[in-house]
């Protein structure tokens, strides 16, 4: 169970705030540097390994933008955990292989502690709580686990590699 620093994030936090409009027409890894500036422009630099956003609700609500889910798993970040997401962010982020995992209740360590993270036995443990993750069954975590949608339909062999 790897133990994992939270960034914590408010509710509702819709995917123009993850990746701002005027970056849209670049590749992926030139919004990087972008993402979250207008809602705090030192974000971005504290994203990586080793790290996981808890967000408030609704956490990637707003338009259809699969830059958002795709720029934050190429930072490196474990997972996002929210106690919902906006539908078409969580299945852009499951597609591209982004973790997402649905823990209702609030996220009871401050912006910087720690938590261990184990979606195998579908917990959180933090501030010596354990809390569920509610989406830790289904096809959606089959494809989490297989890396992203091409990777698990390859691994079926509905998809040859070209």
């Amino acid at each position: 169970m790897p133990e994992v620093e939270v960034v914590r994030l408010p509710a509702n936090v819709d995917t123009d705030a993850i990746v701002p409009g005027p970056y849209l027409r670049l590749p992926n890894r030139e919004i990087l540097p972008h993402l979250f500036e207008n809602l705090d422009p030192g974000l971005r630099e504290r994203l990586g390994p080793g790290t996981v956003i808890w967000a408030g609700p609704s956490f990637g609500c707003g338009s259809s933008r699969e830059s958002a889910a795709a720029c934050l798993r190429m930072t490196g970040i474990e997972a996002v955990i929210a106690p919902s997401f906006g539908w078409i962010f969580y299945r852009n982020a499951v597609n591209v292989g982004l973790a997402v995992y649905r823990v209702l209740e609030p996220c009871p360590v401050e912006d910087g502690g720690r938590i261990h993270l184990d979606p195998a036995a579908g917990e959180v443990v933090a501030a010596g709580r354990r809390l569920a993750i509610r989406n830790r069954h289904g096809v959606a975590m089959d494809i989490l686990a297989a890396g992203g949608l091409v990777p698990y339909l390859k691994a079926r062999g509905d998809v040859h590699a070209s």
